[in-house]
């Protein structure tokens, strides 16, 4: 099966996101950074393609920065993936971070640096929270064009929603 990211990473994330929802849910819950985790799951699957080769913390090009999940693609543009997961603060009940959204901008704003002519830069983040998803869909969506994907929305609750805007 081969990828072509063009058309198909948010599609594979959402896929993803639906046969781990539950696994993102209760990682959410653990009250701790879940990240590394979800990173590798994805590498994991995005190895799945005959023409995909996932590695994490990658420095591409010349710029120094360290990309989470780094899609090297036969005869197509690599892609170079940053990827913000809200965390739940010990303490805070299920509220989560209110301001995740300013980590997914910032990781936003270091990927514009890497060279869009080999690769393929995305800002992402896993958002589970209520309250950090309404202020990443004000702030992210309404100001700075990001897209909004629910990947997972069970009926008790905990929908998961990735936002990504492609550099």
């Amino acid at each position: 099966m081969t990828f072509n990211p063009q058309s198909q990473i948010i599609e594979e994330i959402e896929s993803w996101g639906l046969k781990n929802g539950p696994k993102i849910v209760e990682a959410f819950a653990h009250e701790g950074d879940w990240a590394a985790w979800a990173q590798v799951e994805l590498a994991l699957h995005f190895n799945t393609f005959g023409n995909a080769t996932a590695s994490r913390n990658q420095k591409p090009g010349s710029s120094g920065i360290t990309v989470d999940i780094f899609l090297d693609i036969t005869n197509n543009k690599n892609v170079a993936m940053d990827l913000i997961c809200e965390t739940l603060p010990p303490g805070t009940g299920a509220k989560g971070e209110a301001d995740v959204w300013q980590r997914i901008q910032a990781a936003y704003q270091e990927m514009k640096n890497l060279d869009t002519e080999t690769m393929r830069p995305v800002a992402m983040g896993l958002v589970v929270s209520n309250i950090a998803r309404d202020n990443a869909r004000y702030n992210l969506c309404d100001k700075s064009l990001f897209a909004a994907t629910p990947i997972y929305k069970p009926k008790s609750g905990g929908q998961v929603t990735l936002f990504s805007r492609w550099i």
